[in-house]
């Protein structure tokens, strides 16, 4: 091969990179830049995948470690079952609350309803009496079925105000929107 194959080849090869980054790239700024969210309300169902899910309800509560807790309950529904692990990380990871003046707050954790209500209680997974938080997930979650009713737990300061409830849609179908907004009052 002469040098000017050689350099063409270099070339052609360096354009299809620069075209493939440029190509990632554009796809991120335009999921960055998405318009503002749909709205969603209580009970409403959006599709993930074959499944749905909705939000519940909200309860504030006191954290051990002080400020202020809110507890946003959800339904999942559908088949397959996804499992415990797996729909724990996708509360945690795809909800979020902003409030009144913009500051974003991750949930802390998320876990069947059935664990946070034990854990309200004092109790651990083998029922035994323990401080609120510790211990690990309810007794609900089985390898065939998936607990239906879910809590995301957010810890917040003590003076926050207006939250709203963000739902980062992992997988929008292409009549769904990408981000949801449900305000949630408080």
């Amino acid at each position: 091969m002469t040098q000017t194959a050689i350099s063409r080849t270099v070339l052609a090869t360096l354009v299809g990179f620069i075209a493939i980054v440029m190509g990632f790239g554009l796809v991120y700024m335009i999921r960055a830049t998405r318009s503002k969210p749909a709205p969603f309300a209580q009970g409403d169902r959006i599709a993930v995948g074959s499944h749905t899910v909705s939000f519940r309800d909200v309860e504030a509560f006191t954290p051990a470690q002080g400020g202020q807790g809110l507890a946003v309950f959800f339904r999942w529904e559908g088949e397959p079952p996804v499992g415990y692990l797996k729909l724990a990380l996708f509360f945690k990871s795809h909800f979020r609350l902003v409030d009144a003046n913009g500051k974003k707050y991750s949930a802390a954790t998320a876990m069947s309803a059935e664990a946070f209500r034990s854990r309200q209680r004092g109790q651990t997974d083998s029922g035994e009496s323990q401080g609120p938080w510790r211990g690990r997930r309810g007794g609900s979650a089985s390898r065939e079925q998936d607990p239906q009713d879910w809590v995301a737990v957010f810890h917040v300061p003590q003076e926050s105000r207006g939250f709203t409830l963000l739902f980062d849609h992992p997988t929008p179908r292409r009549e769904q929107a990408d981000f949801y907004a449900a305000p949630l009052g408080r």
